[in-house]
């Protein structure tokens, strides 16, 4: 599926800012897919909602 990134940044529960900050850390692989449009790997996401929950304990 395509996205837009405010979609999957809300699919995620997260800001913009911290999907790009995931995405330049190499843990949110974001695959360009036209203007404006993103498509991405679920199990990577999920790994990276994961390691969030972890971290703000």
């Amino acid at each position: 599926m395509v996205y837009t990134l405010d979609s999957i940044a809300a699919k995620l529960g997260m800001t913009n800012g911290k999907l790009m900050r995931l995405a330049d850390a190499k843990q949110i692989v974001l695959k360009r897919e036209g203007a404006g449009k993103f498509s991405f790997d679920t199990e990577d996401a999920i790994n990276a909602k994961f390691l969030e929950s972890r971290e703000s304990r």
